[in-house]
């Protein structure tokens, strides 16, 4: 069921979590150029029938050509609609707003599918005339999917620049089909697919990965045991957490942490899955202090249990002088043990990601695998930036 005052919820999950058993895959050009999506497609395919139950699918694409000159520049609102009662609902709502205009809206394209049932799909283009853009759309879509204006059955489930974001409740090739995406965005620079195989949360359109908020992308296979915790933490900053599944914190976790607190994403990586105290108690006095003050201070931002993550973000998200605003880059996360598979290989500038070799191999020889270390993240732009994709990088810990 999609209706959000209706969504079937679980009581276990609403403290808790939820456990999964997906399959994750993402491929970015680390040398300016493109990756196919036919390729991407393909590989959240081969996993579909083994890491996929049909109730969920989805896609994030990243590219700077992803629309006419008019549009470049805007954020793209892409919500899922009861009926048009709701669309004009929230065209009112957005044009009510001093800091926004509209600059385009449509509905989605998409084809019909056997199998696939959705809601309604709209989207809106707008730009915004104030310097506080990115608290802006976050504060909206946090508004706007809590229920806003009484916007009661309307969700927010792409809101970026330069990104798209295309989910539902499907095996992946249906939902690429469904959204026409190998047709209408052949290449891009960056993208990952995601399919869903949910255990002890519901299957609907709103709780399809990727889960996104700005340009921000989180697909996640595994099970948040820290769910609780993690949600009261963000919730005491502003965020609102009411989507149905574990995933939504990782999303939000990495926007309070990179953009709002300004910490390298390296370093986030090392706040939500840190060194147990044995290890910390064995390190360098200087690695000592970083972690034991990186524990104390961020204990609430700790992500435990089994999971595997692909993030997909933008440079303009990244504070710390790394990429430029115009970069895209995608990076592999793991728990402190690593029970969640996750590989990683390299070919021809092109850097894959997955929870499976099958699913990078059914479209490339696999030349060069690097293993994902537990707890050690992997990360690849579309400028060459890199780390942990050679030999083992030393963290900066100044």
């Amino acid at each position: 069921m999609f209706i959000k005052n209706k969504m079937p919820r679980e009581n276990y999950f609403d403290e808790h979590g939820g456990a999964d058993s997906c399959g994750l895959c993402g491929l970015i050009n680390t040398s300016g150029g493109k990756v196919s999506m036919r390729d991407n497609i393909a590989m959240a395919t081969q996993m579909e029938q083994n890491r996929g139950n049909g109730l969920g699918g989805g896609f994030a694409i990243y590219d700077n050509n992803l629309f006419e000159d008019n549009l470049k520049g805007c954020y793209v609102l892409q919500f899922f609609l009861m009926d048009g009662l709701n669309y004009k609902k929230v065209k009112r709502y957005l044009t009510s707003i001093p800091d926004i205009k509209i600059i385009y809206d449509e509905e989605i394209p998409t084809k019909k599918v056997p199998g696939i049932s959705p809601p309604g799909l709209h989207r809106f283009f707008i730009k915004l005339n104030t310097e506080n853009e990115q608290n802006i759309i976050s504060d909206l879509v946090m508004k706007i999917n809590k229920g806003a204006e009484r916007i009661e059955d309307a969700w927010v489930f792409s809101s970026g620049k330069n990104m798209l974001t295309f989910k539902g409740v499907g095996y992946p090739s249906q939902i690429a089909e469904f959204f026409r995406i190998e047709e209408l965005y052949p290449e891009v620079q960056a993208a990952t697919a995601h399919s869903r195989f949910p255990t002890n949360t519901p299957g609907w359109w709103g709780g399809s990965h990727p889960f996104t908020l700005l340009d921000w992308s989180v697909i996640h296979n595994g099970e948040i045991s820290s769910y609780g915790t993690n949600k009261r933490y963000l919730e005491s900053s502003g965020y609102v957490c009411n989507l149905g599944t574990d995933t939504e914190v990782l999303v939000y976790l990495f926007d309070l942490l990179v953009r709002k607190h300004e910490i390298p994403i390296e370093i986030v990586s090392h706040a939500l899955s840190p060194p147990f105290w044995d290890e910390i108690n064995r390190m360098s006095e200087k690695e000592k202090r970083f972690y034991t003050a990186l524990r104390q201070t961020y204990s609430s931002a700790l992500v435990n249990g089994p999971w595997t993550i692909i993030i997909g973000f933008s440079g303009k998200l990244i504070p710390n002088g790394n990429f430029d605003s115009d970069e895209y880059g995608l990076g592999i996360f793991s728990d402190r043990i690593k029970l969640r598979p996750a590989i990683v290989a390299k070919k021809n500038g092109i850097v894959y990601f997955s929870s499976e070799e099958s699913a990078i191999s059914s479209i490339t020889s696999l030349d060069n695998i690097i293993g994902v270390e537990a707890g050690r993240p992997i990360i690849a732009t579309t400028k060459g930036y890199t780390l942990n994709l050679e030999e083992k990088d030393e963290l900066n810990l100044s």
